[in-house]
């Protein structure tokens, strides 16, 4: 079945409390009846793989949280900096992701995150995917503390797992229009396509454009614009009864005017970049970082200006 909505949206939505309380516990589903005619409220089963398996989310006995991509869409947890309001202890804004406290501040194209973030599986540098939204998602899987056991390197916060759906073996899709104010205008959709008993085959895409909220004093122009999209080709193949190969293709393209991250608060530090002894109002060093001496000795300063390329 093909299904088509329409939606109408305007940036000045107004955020419940009631997004903080996420499915920490057990989402209720529709009420039952029994065999003896009395009706009873039925819980709907979440299953997850957050331990490298198939269980139930009752079943697990590690700190988590699993958001379904129904959940998604009715809360409008777009990307990462929605998902922090809806996960206790999770923050995030455009650079950095912390799990109760613990994340990473050091600011540098080297430096790699405490926090695990895995697209199906596979590990991610969170700067690679920070700007991405969700769309045609499964679930999201959120485990507290330290996960090495598991998942490696780069777990000591947790990991964030994003599993995004893949092909079934019945043809349909759905398609998402949403406009609002400040020429806002994003689609999202899939479509399933089965290519037969042992191949199935499944396009997503996703595409937003929006003029920027502020203005710049100085030229007048808009900022904070977006720009972007996103495809994604997911195909299953049966190669054995009990062996399935997914091969997931994706590209993301973004050309807006929005910053990177807000204004920090640093102190010039020639050995961290910013001070963790004051905040203050300048610029980063990243002059001993290894990328700029890798830049420097190897390069001649071609990627970047060779010392402290912030000043």
């Amino acid at each position: 079945m093909f299904t088509a909505t329409r939606h109408h949206r305007f940036a000045g939505a107004v955020a419940t409390a009631a997004a903080s309380l996420v499915i920490c516990f057990p989402a209720l589903g529709l009420a039952q009846q029994d065999d003896a005619g009395m009706e009873e409220t039925g819980i709907e089963e979440i299953i997850v793989t957050a331990q490298k398996r198939e269980q139930s989310l009752q079943d697990v006995s590690m700190s988590l949280t699993a958001i379904t991509g129904v959940t998604l869409e009715e809360r409008v947890i777009e990307d990462l900096s929605d998902l922090q309001y809806s996960v206790p202890n999770l923050l995030a804004d455009s650079v950095r992701v912390a799990i109760r406290g613990v994340g990473q501040n050091a600011i540098s194209s080297t430096a790699e995150q405490g926090l695990g973030y895995h697209l199906n599986g596979v590990y991610l540098n969170l700067a690679l995917s920070r700007n991405t939204e969700y769309f045609d998602i499964e679930r999201v899987e959120v485990l507290r503390g330290p996960q090495g056991t598991l998942y490696g390197r780069n777990t000591t916060a947790g990991v964030i797992n994003i599993l995004t759906k893949k092909p079934t073996d019945e043809f349909g899709g759905h398609l998402t229009v949403g406009v609002g104010d400040y020429d806002s205008f994003r689609v999202k959709g899939a479509l399933n396509i089965p290519l037969g008993d042992r191949v199935r085959q499944r396009f997503a895409a996703s595409h937003l454009t929006r003029e920027g909220y502020d203005d710049n004093l100085f030229s007048g122009n808009d900022i904070d614009g977006r720009d972007h999209y996103e495809l994604r080709s997911s195909t299953s193949f049966d190669i054995g009864e009990n062996t399935t190969v997914d091969l997931v293709l994706s590209y993301f393209n973004e050309d807006s005017n929005r910053a990177n991250e807000t204004k920090g608060t640093c102190t010039k530090d020639p050995v961290t970049g910013c001070s963790a002894l004051s905040a203050g109002f300048e610029t980063p060093d990243v002059s001993g970082s290894i990328f700029q001496i890798l830049n420097g000795v190897f390069l001649g300063g071609a990627l970047y200006p060779s010392g402290d390329y912030f000043a």
